[in-house]
């Protein structure tokens, strides 16, 4: 059954076209994760189909029922967003006993308690807390009145590895429950190592979609050559495809064998070093236009 599905959103800000023409479902019981670099639409995709901004056109189904910009979000569907809207002087306590009155349960969850450790933040103010608390609370809150699907803008920044690691145990229990969970992320680490199925974005647009696996396997290579910003890639076109990466990288793409030759023999070799492609590769490809040929 699908529990969200989205239709043709496009968004603009002037001549930018922040999403352009994007489809995507979710299933029950499915985690699907959002990734690309900034500025690839991500966010602006997910707070169209919140309803909190305004798609340009498109249409939002959630839980069967047609969602627009504006109306109120769904009681089923919980929503984390990327900052953090709490008044500041209300104390953790408060907003969790709030959050429990309008949703018409008596406790929030005690399993996103245990996990964001929020027993010790309780008699804080929200103000008082810093960047990861204030994730902390917002995740728990999102959960109050255990919803069917749930949408979490980058979950875990900010988060120190510990919560991290519980708040992994926790997604990957609960869509075990049935739960659905879309999410953003910029850790491309842990969308390996949570989602179901993985959308990356590029230019506003969906570049690949597929479970890890797949995606990494579309990529035509099994090895990455990452060379050094001022290496000359002109010997190494032969070698393989090769991109511009990140942090005044080259990154050449190609067969482990062949890689392994050309950093052994090719002038400039030694600057070169050599690694198995992932998740990351997809989606630093997808954020280039175009090879260098």
């Amino acid at each position: 059954m699908k529990v969200l599905t989205a239709r043709n959103m496009r968004k603009s800000y002037g001549s930018v076209r922040a999403v352009n023409d994007v489809s995507i479902d979710v299933i029950r019981g499915e985690i699907v994760a959002l990734l690309g670099h900034n500025g690839s639409g991500k966010t602006t995709l997910l707070e169209c189909i919140e309803g909190l901004r305004k798609p340009d056109s498109g249409t939002v189904t959630i839980l069967e029922a047609e969602h627009r910009h504006g109306q109120r979000i769904p009681s089923r569907m919980g929503v984390q967003l990327q900052e953090e809207q709490l008044p500041s002087r209300i104390k953790v306590r408060e907003a969790l006993w709030l959050y429990c009155q309008i949703y018409g349960v008596d406790a929030p969850p005690p399993d996103l308690m245990a996990a964001m450790a929020l027993e010790p933040l309780l008699g804080k103010r929200f103000d008082a807390l810093s960047g990861g608390q204030k994730r902390r609370v917002n995740l728990v809150l999102a959960f109050i009145g255990d919803p069917e699907l749930v949408l979490l803008d980058e979950p875990t920044a900010g988060l120190d590895p510990e919560a991290r690691r519980a708040l992994v145990q926790v997604l990957r229990r609960r869509s075990s429950e049935g739960m659905s969970i879309l999410m953003t992320l910029h850790e491309v680490d842990h969308a390996a190592e949570l989602a179901d199925r993985v959308v990356v974005m590029a230019h506003g647009a969906i570049a690949a979609e597929g479970t890890v696996d797949v995606l990494v396997h579309s990529l035509g290579a099994n090895a990455c050559a990452v060379l050094v910003g001022g290496t000359d890639v002109a010997p190494w076109q032969q070698c393989g495809e090769v991109y511009p990466g990140p942090e005044d990288t080259w990154l050449v793409y190609g067969d482990r064998h062949l890689l392994q030759e050309a950093v052994n023999s090719l002038p400039g070799g030694g600057t070169a070093a050599l690694r198995s492609t992932n998740l990351g590769d997809v989606v630093t490809r997808a954020a280039r236009k175009e090879k260098i040929s």
